[in-house]
């Protein structure tokens, strides 16, 4: 292919994450390119280790298992809830990165009344480097780590408020993950700043040495998808770490998904005809594939790789 493809600007660039409603009927919500954590009750008070986590309620039966206690907190007229149904709510709060007023960007989690039980207002420091979104997760110690973009990654003591970690990386953006080893995943583009000669994926160690790295010159550097101009050349925007030693890297720019060992070799493709810019693909028990897709109708996919 002689032409060069021009990929459409990413609607993060374009408008300001406006937040104005929080609907929790599966655990999460998603507003533009920022990312957002569901975590388990009660977690407005001090956590001890693990207590903050996406895992499952205890071990008991049904018939067994205690009425969920909702964690108060307090009425925000930035938070509106405007559907809930009892019963088929996820139990527990959402964590998520709030840029409604893009002059006081902040991480908040909310309750499923709409509620604020924390939040972390952005420092000035970092306050550049909050649009068109960054990502914001719960860490098993209780802390959260924020990604963001063109900034680096930093962990957050949740009690002190006080950041006890960082990594800086002026080509962070979008997702950052701690994985069982200590390290941190970090996706390494996008935002108008990944080259074909960038790694889109980096995987850093404790004391901020990439120990692992992934290129998508490696698989891609042929037609088409050589051929992209724009800004950005993946527009990387999101990296898991999956069971099986393998990273799931979605590549906006490609409307793929590929599924990558620790040599670097793509093993798996997810998306071809049916992804458009798709965003926060999610691994599910059944071995399903669940992503966003807003580039086209539906939104919502759940595919089977099979």
């Amino acid at each position: 292919m002689s032409s060069a493809k021009k990929i459409p600007s990413d609607p993060g660039y374009l408008l300001p994450v406006l937040l104005l409603a929080v609907v929790l009927m599966a655990g999460a919500v998603i507003s533009g390119c920022t990312n957002v954590a569901q975590q388990q009750s009660p977690a407005s008070q001090a956590p001890a280790p693990a207590a903050i986590s996406a895992g499952q309620p205890g071990a008991a039966s049904p018939a067994q298992t205690p009425p969920v206690v909702q964690v108060r907190g307090n009425a925000d007229p930035a938070f509106l809830v405007d559907v809930n149904v009892p019963g088929k709510v996820s139990p527990g709060t959402t964590l998520v990165g709030d840029l409604h007023d893009a002059a006081h960007p902040r991480i908040v989690e909310v309750n499923s009344l709409g509620e604020v039980v924390w939040q972390y207002d952005i420092p000035d420091a970092l306050k550049a480097y909050t649009n068109p979104g960054f990502s914001v997760v719960p860490l098993q110690n209780g802390n959260v780590l924020a990604a963001f973009p063109r900034s680096g990654v930093y962990e957050i003591n949740r009690t002190s408020r006080q950041v006890v970690w960082k990594y800086l990386d002026p080509k962070a953006s979008h997702d950052a993950e701690r994985l069982a080893n200590g390290n941190t995943l970090i996706v390494d583009g996008g935002y108008g700043r990944d080259t074909i000669d960038d790694p889109a994926v980096v995987e850093v160690s404790p004391q901020g040495q990439v120990v692992w790295s992934w290129y998508a010159r490696d698989y891609f550097n042929r037609a088409p998808y050589n051929t992209i101009t724009g800004p950005d050349w993946t527009h990387t925007n999101a990296a898991i770490r999956l069971a099986n030693g393998n990273t799931l890297v979605s590549l906006r720019n490609f409307n793929l998904v590929a599924e990558v060992d620790r040599n670097g070799k793509v093993v798996r493709l997810w998306g071809e005809g049916i992804m458009s810019h798709p965003h926060g693909p999610e691994p599910l028990p059944n071995g399903n594939l669940l992503f966003a897709n807003p580039g086209r109708l539906p939104q919502a996919i759940e595919i089977d790789p099979a």
